[in-house]
């Protein structure tokens, strides 16, 4: 089964302080049972301008600390959409941490701009630090000019399965402005595999063709996938690309994590506007026939790419 094209937004920013109004700090709060410190870091005030189209904007980051008597996990997360914009603007609000997602894409749809992100998997063990990031896709459609900043919604923003839960915020926080101008895309295709995947090291398991529009050239410093199939963990071994002449563009990879595998790219593979490239990926298979692979990209801001400028 193929898998349809994917646009994938560049995020590119231009530093354009202003002034801005300082809003209310959030009280932190206890509930539950067990320890999580979350330090939540809004910005320092300045506004950004960003392109329409923009993808994996920053919006809101976070450090959580789970105490030394137990792990936390946190099960979903409460946000609200501020600002001077329209909540359309936004296509996608989600979390990462570690290069991987961590709750899936929500779109803003109540006109007060609230939203929940729910978690998949995210446990801080004891006595260590997670960072986690906040960020949102727009739309190429972004009315210019719009602003858009994300917070805490209520005084008890996060869930985390009965463990008690401080946050703290700094005070000021930073606001994103859509520019005039559209984020450069690039598109990705599968391409069909010739050969049969089987049990054995080194095998081909994913194709994709990566093509840069007329817009500009990209440099692609990491790809996450997600299998398709149901091949899970280490199903599959010591993935890694390569271009489709074989040499190897990424760095090995020990096994996927759940059904997705994020590769980082150094140094990253250059596409020039209007080109195309073609990478496939090899892995170690450790399954049966049983266990299907169908490699793919989930969202289009999973290619993880920076504009060239022209020379």
């Amino acid at each position: 089964m193929g898998f349809s094209s994917a646009l994938l937004a560049l995020f590119i920013h231009h530093l354009t302080p202003i002034q801005q109004d300082v809003p209310a700090e959030p009280p932190s709060y206890i509930q539950g049972r067990g320890s999580l410190t979350v330090h939540a870091f809004l910005g320092d005030g300045r506004t950004f301008s960003i392109p329409r189209g923009g993808q994996r904007i920053p919006m809101l980051t976070l450090q959580a600390q789970a105490s030394c008597d137990a792990d936390v996990n946190i099960s979903s997360m409460n946000l609200q959409r501020k600002g001077l914009g329209d909540r359309n603007d936004i296509t996608a609000l989600y979390a990462m941490s570690s290069s991987y997602r961590v709750a899936r894409p929500r779109t803003i749809t109540r006109k007060d701009g609230r939203t929940q992100l729910r978690f998949r998997n995210l446990t801080i063990p004891a006595c260590e630090k997670r960072t986690i990031t906040i960020l949102a896709d727009f739309s190429e459609d972004s009315a210019v000019g719009g602003e858009h900043r994300v917070e805490f919604d209520g005084i008890r923003p996060i869930d985390a399965n009965g463990a008690h839960v401080t946050v703290h915020t700094t005070i000021v926080s930073t606001l994103m402005r859509t520019a005039g101008y559209s984020s450069p895309t690039i598109s990705v295709e599968p391409v069909q595999i010739s050969n049969r995947i089987t049990y054995g090291d080194s095998r081909i398991v994913g194709k994709f063709r990566l093509e840069a529009d007329r817009n500009g050239s990209h440099a692609i410093t990491g790809i996450r996938l997600k299998n398709f199939g149901t091949a899970r963990n280490a199903d599959l071994q010591n993935l890694y690309i390569e271009t489709n002449a074989g040499s190897r563009i990424s760095s090995v990879v020990p096994s996927m994590v759940g059904d997705e595998v994020f590769f980082p790219i150094e140094p990253p593979l250059t596409i020039r506007r209007g080109r195309n490239k073609t990478i496939q990926v090899r892995a170690d298979v450790r399954s049966g026939a049983q266990r299907t692979i169908q490699f793919g990209v989930e969202e289009s801001s999973d290619v993880h790419a920076t504009p060239l400028r022209r020379r």
